[in-house]
């Protein structure tokens, strides 16, 4: 939750003097079950600039409590509580490796400019795309073209290319294919909003 969030300084209370004092390192953690949920711990740390973790009592930490009974509580007494069941712990899941390879682009030039500053050692390169530069943006890691009067436009590699001209030449196939409108599932869901109007009373 803290880095969907995007939170880099956090305070942590907690009325187990144990866990406390493992994570500040006081205590050292023998349980093999304990020592896999300390790694875990450490490896979320490592992404905060800040973290402050300290010991209360127990009558302080009532209202935590009574929100982490609410996991062993039946669902139909919950009401209107969202509630997300882990399938697994989180010391048990796969760390993920996802692999990227990105192909040589147009984009490069002007991303590491924008990024860093490099720039061709040929002055009039160099001019030249400063020039370019300035009519594009980095926004998140992404880059996007400055227009007039109008949105960012998002600029794509050519992979990403491809697959967003997929994506339309299906959708214009799916309009063009006669099984496919006859045979699909029919939209029930009215195309503007309901209105509700109240009947007058036949008799008053």
């Amino acid at each position: 939750m803290v880095q969907e969030l995007g939170i880099d300084s956090l305070r942590v209370f907690s009325d187990s003097q144990l866990i406390v004092g493992q994570v500040r390192g006081e205590f050292e953690a023998r349980d093999p079950t304990m020592v896999k949920y300390l790694q875990k711990v450490r490896d979320l740390v490592a992404h905060l600039k800040y973290l402050e973790i300290s010991h209360i009592s127990r009558s302080e930490n009532a209202r935590a409590d009574a929100l982490s009974r609410l996991a062993t509580s039946a669902y139909d007494t919950l009401g209107r509580t969202l509630v997300e069941s882990l399938e697994q712990p989180s010391i048990d899941r796969a760390k993920k490796i996802l692999q990227l390879t990105i192909e040589p682009s147009w984009m490069d030039p002007i991303v590491q400019y924008l990024t860093d500053g490099t720039s061709p050692e040929d002055p009039t390169e160099a001019k030249r795309l400063r020039w370019v530069a300035s009519q594009y943006v980095m926004m998140d890691g992404q880059l996007y073209k400055r227009s007039f009067s109008l949105p960012l436009l998002r600029c794509l590699r050519p992979s990403d290319v491809d697959y967003a001209l997929r994506e339309k030449d299906v959708a214009d196939l799916v309009w063009k294919c006669e099984p496919c409108q006859k045979y699909a599932n029919l939209q029930h869901r009215p195309t503007y909003q309901l209105i509700t109007l109240v009947a007058p009373w036949p008799f008053t």
